[in-house]
């Protein structure tokens, strides 16, 4: 649809279902859009019950109409052509996904999981704040509103796999109408985490859903060549005797699909790590002082933005900030300062 703002043009949105057809789209795409934006005080094109379902969705009357020509007749028409272009492109890269899909069961040995595909990684950095990723494909793209992390409380023992065990049994401790099961759950890692996903749905009475673990490629020396050799990116599935190891071609559009939910899961565990990481360690540096307590220590963060925000305000804008108190801010000050000064002293030649 186009969105007419005085007199002009800016916007363009994709708001049609695939599934309808005819002249249901107009109407499933109109109701959809403005029920969570403001409604204009005219809008093309028919039938009349739009007037009166969207009129009823605010406190003034909705003008609906169909020009036949004039600007407003061009202007629909182009959204008609923007439409179709954008049905035709969706339709194409639908077929694309497709493929991909048929592909990957082909080379699993698996039904094409054309649904929900979840992939699992962790992240951690000196065993502090470590928390685990799930990201979530459905039909080949992302579905973001599906992603979820895990703050790891390290119930499962140490290392990635009891990390990955853990994510793993609190994930799957969820009733199908709470999360749908997937067709396919995805490891970044290789046998040990394989074994570790059989046991969880196994115990869960889930063993029934197809499980793939992806391996790094790896960088060895070879002594003779005076090269480095880069092994393939593999893949571990579970077998009747065992782990069973696929080497694909590496240009395979399968391996290529998993290779990118693996590298959109560790992305996605690291920023939460990382998030983590800054507000435990926002925490600690302003544990303890007077007058500081929970709320207002976020109500600081919050109004400056971040931590480095916070050391870098002079102290009168520390006075100025929204709840803070001429002693409290002096206190913020000093410590972050103190801090600042002992960072630098350890930084000075002699002290490496």
């Amino acid at each position: 649809e186009l969105i007419a703002r005085a007199g002009a043009l800016p916007q363009v949105q994709d708001a049609f279902d695939h599934d309808l057809s005819g002249g249901a789209w107009i109407a499933s795409g109109l109701l959809s859009f403005f029920a969570v934006l403001l409604l204009p005080r005219q809008l093309p094109p028919d039938p009349r019950a739009l007037s009166q379902v969207l009129g009823g969705m605010c406190r003034h009357a909705v003008q609906v109409r169909q020009p036949t020509r004039g600007p407003e007749a061009s202007a629909v028409k182009m959204a008609m052509q923007n439409a179709e272009l954008l049905l035709r492109e969706a339709l194409a890269t639908d077929e694309a996904h497709e493929q991909v899909l048929a592909r990957l069961a082909s080379l699993l040995g698996i039904p094409v999981p054309r649904g929900r595909i979840e992939a699992y990684d962790m992240s951690t950095f000196q065993a502090d704040a470590t928390v685990g990723a799930m990201v979530v494909f459905v039909r080949g793209r992302p579905e973001k509103r599906s992603y979820r992390t895990f703050a790891v409380r390290g119930t499962e023992g140490p290392g990635d796999v009891g990390m990955m065990r853990e994510v793993l049994q609190r994930r799957f401790a969820h009733a199908p109408d709470e999360m749908p099961l997937p067709d396919l759950v995805l490891l970044d890692g290789g046998e040990a985490q394989l074994a570790v996903a059989i046991a969880a749905l196994g115990d869960a009475g889930l063993s029934r859903i197809p499980l793939v673990a992806l391996a790094k490629s790896r960088v060895t020396d070879d002594a003779k060549a005076q090269a480095a050799i880069h092994s393939p990116e593999r893949l571990v599935v579970p077998g009747p005797d065992g782990p069973r190891h696929i080497v694909p071609p590496q240009h395979d559009d399968g391996l290529r699909f998993l290779m990118r939910m693996r590298d959109e899961v560790h992305r996605f565990a690291i920023t939460f790590h990382r998030k983590r990481r800054a507000r435990k360690e926002s925490g600690s540096l302003l544990d303890g002082l007077p007058g500081l307590g929970r709320k207002r220590r976020t109500a600081l963060l919050r109004h400056f933005g971040s931590l480095a925000a916070v050391r870098a305000a002079t102290l009168e804008e520390l006075r100025q900030a929204a709840g803070m108190t001429a002693p409290v801010a002096e206190a913020v000050y000093a410590r972050l300062h103190a801090t600042d000064a002992s960072e630098a002293a350890n930084r000075a030649p002699g002290n490496a």
